[in-house]
């Protein structure tokens, strides 16, 4: 399916606007920008007079299914908002809880341009299937987490968690989303389990994305 966009403002890379321009698609791939009309056919056209073509926005840090979590423990430092307030209320969250919150986030991040995002969040194959239904593109992980210092690597479920979503976001072979591993915080682990898990995505040669400030 070829698109051919008339009549628009496109924003460069460089910053720069070409007027009155035409931008084509052919499927997934931009083949052809300017400000002459293109000489090849193409299925359809979409005036665009008066709009702004842009570069995709890539949100590098998101939380999506806390759409709904808006507003709860406002003011409060962050040790009480999130001991206090959010995670009492994450640990009653259920599948459809998650599913709906993904989902308002993702109209609200398509809606503005957001093209790709990078999630941390809890019961990660929920919003896998969610964004895997809206077509954007992610990057996802389940961030692990430990609160006991004499707990064992081998029995932290969310770094086993982690690993399985690893694996089965790369048997699906989808362009669109990638896996990476996630180390919540410092304040939320202990290091040996940090140790451990870092080990394993130097071995399968993952990216781990935390909060780091």
């Amino acid at each position: 399916m070829k698109l051919l966009f008339k009549n628009a403002s496109i924003l460069m890379e460089d910053w720069s606007v070409l007027k009155d321009a035409f931008l084509g698609i052919d499927g997934d791939t931009i083949c052809y920008i300017g400000q002459d009309r293109p000489q090849e056919d193409y299925d359809s056209e979409k005036d665009m007079s008066g709009k702004l073509l842009m570069p995709g926005i890539y949100n590098m840090h998101a939380h999506s299914p806390m759409s709904i979590l808006r507003g709860i423990g406002s003011g409060l430092p962050l040790d009480k908002w999130l001991f206090d307030a959010i995670f009492p209320v994450e640990a009653r969250m259920v599948p459809e809880d998650i599913s709906v919150a993904t989902r308002i986030n993702l109209m609200e991040m398509i809606a503005s341009g957001t093209v790709s995002f990078t999630d941390m969040y809890d019961q990660t194959w929920v919003t896998l299937d969610e964004v895997d239904k809206a077509g954007i593109k992610a990057n996802l992980c389940r961030p692990i987490q430990c609160f006991d210092p004499n707990e064992k690597y081998e029995d932290n479920f969310r770094s086993k968690e982690s690993i399985k979503l690893y694996h089965d976001i790369n048997a699906m072979n989808n362009s669109r989303i990638k896996a990476d591993f996630s180390i919540h915080a410092e304040y939320t682990n202990h290091p040996h389990i940090v140790a451990a898990y870092a080990e394993e995505c130097n071995k399968l040669g993952g990216r781990v994305h935390l909060h780091l400030s």
